[in-house]
């Protein structure tokens, strides 16, 4: 099963969910895990987009709520019902910071980073350089990581934490996106694309997460990761895809 991570303090929710449903379409049986649940928290686990049932839930939980730890033993369940449901790519939001998270604990694939900024300073710290390096500690050794664009500040940290776990990094940059008047944008060869949430693609040119941002993410995804294509399965095992422009090794720097 692949794992890809959303990491930051803004948009991961909207983020997994797009990330979900664009694998989906695509053809994979995506799992996704997201939090808090708004009303039940069967919420936080489904697959291409059935919720897990109360029944499974339960059952894999030992057959009783967890009293303590609960985010820990969600996440397992999570996982082990992913497992066992035979899921190809499992969509896991980060619950807070990062490298303690208890996400963290598995070894993912790919890393989306959206907007990073100052929240929960308690715990995470006092200055954007120290909650960043706290997210950016999801970064795995040779993996791939995916940036919405960033402070300067928040961009050196993800550049030289990719450079120093020898991943491979693409920052989506606002220049990228050409904006329409009838509400549709482009993504470097892809074109006319719409998204159903409000200013979507106006958003991700400001440097904010959403539909027009999750978009691009699963554009670096299929390429950077050899996923084959949007809207079209190929086989990501053993099929490496054209890398988009701008993806480059450690660091991610553009020519």
């Amino acid at each position: 099963m692949r794992k890809i991570q959303v990491v930051g303090t803004n948009g991961k929710g909207s983020v997994c969910t797009y990330l979900a449903n664009i694998l989906t379409a695509a053809g994979y049986k995506t799992g996704l895990y997201t939090s808090p649940h708004v009303l039940h928290k069967e919420e936080r686990i489904s697959i291409d987009g059935k919720q897990i049932s109360p029944e499974d839930f339960l059952r894999l939980l030992g057959g009783k709520e967890p009293e303590e730890k609960v985010f820990l033993k969600y996440t397992d369940a999570c996982m082990a019902y992913f497992e066992e449901q035979g899921v190809e790519i499992a969509v896991l939001e980060t619950g807070l910071g990062g490298r303690l998270d208890p996400v963290s604990r598995y070894d993912v694939d790919e890393t989306v980073l959206t907007a990073i900024g100052m929240d929960h300073t308690d715990l995470l710290g006092d200055t954007i350089e120290q909650i960043a390096m706290e997210k950016c500690a999801t970064i795995n050794y040779q993996g791939y990581v995916v940036s919405m664009p960033q402070v300067q500040a928040v961009r050196r940290i993800i550049e030289v934490t990719s450079e120093l776990q020898n991943a491979r990094l693409l920052f989506i940059e606002p220049e990228e996106f050409v904006l329409h008047e009838d509400g549709s944008f482009d993504y470097q060869e892809f074109t006319y694309l719409r998204t159903n949430m409000r200013g979507g693609c106006a958003a991700a040119k400001r440097g904010d997460s959403g539909g027009g941002g999750a978009g691009a993410f699963a554009r670096g995804y299929f390429c950077h990761a050899g996923a084959g294509s949007p809207g079209h399965r190929g086989d990501h095992r053993a099929r490496p895809a054209a890398v988009p422009r701008g993806m480059g090794h450690a660091g991610g720097r553009r020519a």
